[in-house]
């Protein structure tokens, strides 16, 4: 989209590249799916403060807790027929358990990002 319309001051950063992990230029899609959460992982223990809590958060923010709500719809729908087979949960409690991590996490890496956005002057795209 920057070099299609000829953007001279937008650049666009890839979390591999921001935190020196991965040189993304050489990654290919296959090598990109393999250590996506690594990336992410890597995001968040860098840059998420000690004592941030997702779950106070989401208690006392009622418009993270609408986000998160939205997430859990998302993932429940999005994800039925992937990581949410039911070969892979004993139960359904465990499933939903499952993707309420997952949205906390999506949460946190909100979060980070959004930190991260306000003391930089790029943007952060995982592909």
């Amino acid at each position: 989209m920057v070099q299609e319309n000829n953007f001279s001051h937008i650049d666009f950063v890839r979390l591999s590249d921001l935190l020196n992990i991965v040189d993304s230029a050489s990654m290919d899609e296959e090598t990109y799916i393999a250590k996506a959460s690594f990336i992410r992982e890597t995001l968040i223990k860098t840059y998420m403060p000690p004592k941030y809590d997702v779950n106070l958060k989401i208690g006392s923010d009622e418009d993270l807790c609408t986000t998160y709500r939205g997430y859990i719809k998302f993932l429940t729908t999005d994800l039925a027929y992937t990581i949410g087979k039911k070969e892979l949960y004993t139960s359904n409690g465990q499933r939903k358990k499952a993707f309420e991590k997952i949205a906390k996490e999506m949460i946190g890496r909100g979060y980070v990002r959004r930190l991260n956005l306000t003391s930089c002057d790029h943007i952060l795209t995982e592909r």
